[in-house]
C-alpha cells in the first residue's frame, strides 16, 4: 500500500458513505500510514484485517482516529498496535460495557495490549453478559420444611461470560420456614438481580413420618449414622436426606456394648439401639448364615448436577458420599431376584444421566443410540413386590436429573403438578 499524507485518509471523499472495510489478500502497510483509516465515523467493522500488516510502518499515528461506530475488527500475528493510532473506545453505553474481547481477552485499550503471537483473530465490543439463572423462581415448600437460598442458584456469569461462584450473590430477604407465607428473596450480583417468590404452605395434615431402625455390628467395625436411617418425609410429604436430621449420641466400635442414639425432625424423635458385638470365632462349618431376602436400595442426591442416583451397594453409596453426593437414606427395599432393572448412563449431557428400567429391550436401545451400559450390563437390583416405584420426567432438564424415582407418591404427585410428565409405575419393591 502507497504511504498517505499525514492525517490523510485515502477514502476520506467517501467517509459519509463507507460502512464497512474488507481486504482481499495481504496488504503492507506503507512507511507513512499516519490516519490510514481516520475519519471514517460510520465504519462499523474492519474484516481480513488480519492479513494488514504493519511491521514496515514508521508513522501509524491516528491510523483509527474518529472511527466512533468501530465494533469489530479482526487482526492478525503481523498486526503491531500503538496508543498512537488513536482507536476509540468502545461505547459504554448498554448492553456494552467499555472494552474489546477475543475469547478470554478483553481490554479498554486494545491498541496497547495487543499481541498478534497469542491474540490474533476477531474483536468486538463486549456486551454485558452478566446473569443470574435460578432453578425455580417460585419455589413452594411446606412449613417446617428447610430453605438454602444460595442452593436455589442454578448458574451465575460475569460481564464476559465466565462462571462464577454463587458465593459471589448477594442475597437479600428470609424465609421463615415456620410460618405460613409469602416471601421474596433478591439475588444480586454485577448489577443485576433475579427474585423468587417462596410459598412456605401450611398442611392441615401434618405428614411428617421419621422411620429408623435398630443394628448390629462388630468390634473394630465402623458405624455410620445413616446405616440407622431407614426414611423421613417433610410436613408436605416430601422426602427428607439424613443431612437434614439431627442425631445425637456415641458408638464405640472399639468396645462391646449397648449404645443409644436419638434421631430427630420436624418435631418428631425416635430412638435407636446399635449393638456392638466381639467377633465371633466360631469356626463350625455346619452354622451357614442365612441369606438376606431383599437389600435397601440407597437414594442420593448431587446437589451440583440435580440428579438422583440409587444402588443397593453400600460401598458405592459411600463413595459418592465421600465425592460430595448427599445421602437421603433408603428410597425402597429390593428383592433379590425378581425382574431384573438395569442401569443406563448418557455421557452426552451435561453432567451426565443415569436411567433406571426392567425393561432390556429398551436399555439395549437406549446403548445403541449412544447411552453406556452400566454395571457392565448386569442388574443392578431386582422389581418386585407390592410396592409401586415411581417414575417422573422433568421437559425442562437439559443436562442431569431428568427422571426421578420415588416409593413416596406425594412425592410424584408433587413433581407432576410442578410440571414433570409421564409419572408411571417403572417397577416395584418390597
Amino acid at each position: 500500500m502507497d504511504d498517505t499524507r499525514a492525517g490523510d485518509s485515502p477514502w476520506l471523499a467517501n467517509a459519509s458513505q463507507i460502512t464497512k472495510v474488507s481486504f482481499d489478500g495481504k496488504v503492507v502497510a506503507g512507511a507513512n500510514s499516519s490516519g490510514l483509516f481516520s475519519e471514517l465515523p460510520h465504519v462499523t467493522a474492519f474484516e481480513n484485517l488480519s492479513s494488514f500488516d504493519t511491521p514496515k510502518a514508521t508513522d501509524i499515528t491516528d491510523t483509527f482516529n474518529g472511527t466512533v461506530a468501530l465494533s469489530t475488527i479482526t487482526l492478525g500475528q503481523k498486526f503491531v498496535g500503538t496508543s498512537t493510532m488513536n482507536l476509540p473506545a468502545p461505547s459504554t453505553d448498554a448492553p456494552y460495557t467499555g472494552q474489546w474481547k477475543n475469547g478470554t481477552h478483553h481490554f479498554t485499550d486494545l491498541m496497547t495490549n495487543y499481541d498478534g503471537n497469542t491474540m490474533s483473530g476477531t474483536w468486538t465490543w463486549t456486551t454485558d453478559e452478566t446473569a443470574i439463572t435460578l432453578k425455580n423462581v417460585s419455589p413452594s415448600l411446606g412449613v417446617g420444611e428447610t430453605w438454602n437460598a444460595k442452593a436455589n442458584i442454578k448458574e451465575v456469569k460475569d460481564q464476559f461470560g465466565q462462571p462464577v461462584n454463587v458465593n459471589q450473590v448477594t442475597v437479600t430477604g428470609t424465609v421463615d420456614t415456620t410460618k405460613a407465607g409469602t416471601y421474596t428473596v433478591t439475588y444480586s450480583y454485577g448489577g443485576k438481580t433475579q427474585t423468587a417468590t417462596v410459598t412456605v404452605a401450611a398442611h392441615a395434615t401434618n405428614q411428617t413420618v421419621l422411620k429408623v431402625k435398630n443394628t448390629t455390628i462388630y468390634v473394630g467395625s465402623t458405624w455410620n449414622k445413616a446405616e440407622n436411617f431407614v426414611s423421613a418425609t417433610s410436613s408436605s410429604g416430601q422426602a427428607v436426606s439424613i443431612n437434614q436430621v439431627t442425631v445425637t449420641g456415641t458408638v464405640d466400635t472399639t468396645k462391646v456394648g449397648t449404645y443409644t442414639i436419638t434421631y430427630s425432625y420436624g418435631g418428631k424423635t425416635q430412638t435407636v439401639t446399635v449393638m456392638v458385638k466381639a467377633k465371633s470365632n466360631n469356626n463350625n462349618n455346619n452354622s451357614k448364615p442365612v441369606a438376606k431376602q431383599t437389600l435397601a436400595v440407597y437414594r442420593l442426591y448431587n446437589k451440583n448436577s440435580g440428579e438422583h442416583f440409587y444402588t443397593v451397594s453400600a460401598f458405592e453409596k459411600d463413595s459418592l458420599v465421600k465425592g460430595g453426593w448427599n445421602y437421603e437414606g433408603i428410597g425402597w427395599t429390593s428383592p433379590t431376584q425378581g425382574t431384573a432393572v438395569y442401569r443406563v448412563y448418557n455421557p452426552n449431557v451435561k453432567g451426565g444421566d443415569h436411567y433406571y428400567t426392567a425393561s432390556q429391550f429398551e436399555a439395549q436401545s437406549l446403548v445403541k443410540t449412544g447411552w453406556k451400559w452400566d454395571n457392565g450390563g448386569k442388574p443392578v437390583f431386582y422389581s418386585g413386590g407390592k410396592t409401586p416405584v415411581y417414575v417422573a420426567f422433568n421437559p425442562n432438564a437439559t443436562a442431569s436429573g431428568s427422571h426421578n424415582y420415588t416409593s413416596h407418591s406425594f412425592e410424584q404427585n408433587s413433581l407432576l403438578k410442578n410440571g414433570w410428565k409421564f409419572g408411571k409405575v417403572q417397577f416395584y419393591g418390597k
